[in-house]
């Protein structure tokens, strides 16, 4: 089976993370409905509010071309779980997206790749669609570990995946890259997101080549367009630049160039 470069509907996702202050992100949604963004066969864009603000949020740009999306899902379902929010849960609200394994949950909340498979279980059995998050540390980039971490990481889901093709988003997220300025280069991301794509096509057959394979990692305005053009990057999943509705739209509008052959 081939790795095929076919054109997808790119995908941009904006990660809110825990940014809560209720008028800057009043501004933020004003803001974004003030811009004319691309319908959603042509981009799919997401907005990943944190809970306090998921559901205003999602009334407020209802009839706009957003996905809004859980920052993350619990592993249970209702129930005596204080502080978690379930997947019947986001369903019963229309909450159709959700992040999971995210490095925030994998690692300041010590969340195993086991528990990233039952989170997805739960979110799957509801309907609701995944962006599954993958990435490895700095000692594992530099031990030459990338490709297994991350492949590792997929192998939790490998099942889920092969039944959900049409309801999976891959995230990569180097996480020496998030949030610190600091860009993998050209060369890495694209061995790593081609890794990736083998890797679905071998376990997903054909239809691993329509899956969407995000880049996350300090992703802005200014460096969006390059590394949109390198090949198997499907989109982004965008952390602080998505809290400026400005830089948060030219990321989505560097998407909807055609890509070059130079970076193929």
């Amino acid at each position: 089976m081939s790795t095929e470069s076919v054109s997808l509907v790119p995908f941009i996702g904006g990660n809110w993370k825990c940014f809560n202050d209720p008028s800057k992100v009043a501004a933020l949604v004003k803001g974004l409905k003030e811009f004319s963004f691309p319908p959603q066969q042509q981009c799919d864009v997401l907005i990943a509010p944190t809970y306090l603000h998921l559901l205003n949020v999602h009334h407020e740009l209802n009839g706009k071309p957003f996905h809004v999306a859980a920052q993350d899902v619990n592993q249970f379902t209702e129930g005596a779980f204080t502080g978690s929010i379930s997947a019947p849960g986001l369903k019963s609200n229309n909450i159709t997206w959700t992040l999971i394994g995210h490095s925030e949950r994998r690692t300041c909340f010590a969340e195993d790749d086991a528990v990233q498979a039952v989170k997805t279980a739960k979110a799957l059995e509801q309907g609701i669609n995944v962006v599954f998050c993958i990435g490895e540390t700095k000692d594992e980039r530099v031990g030459g570990k990338t490709v297994e971490v991350v492949t590792k990481q997929l192998e939790a889901v490998a099942d889920l995946l092969k039944k959900n093709v049409d309801k999976f988003v891959i995230a990569y997220e180097p996480v020496w890259s998030i949030g610190t300025g600091l860009i993998p280069t050209d060369d890495q991301v694209r061995d790593t997101h081609l890794a990736i794509r083998q890797w679905l096509v071998k376990n997903c057959g054909e239809s691993g080549n329509n899956i969407r394979i995000l880049y996350g990692g300090s992703v802005k305005a200014s460096n969006a367009s390059d590394l949109y053009q390198i090949q198997h990057v499907n989109g982004f999943l965008v952390g602080g630049a998505s809290l400026v509705a400005k830089d948060f739209y030219d990321i989505v509008q560097a998407a909807q160039v055609k890509k070059q052959d130079a970076k193929l």
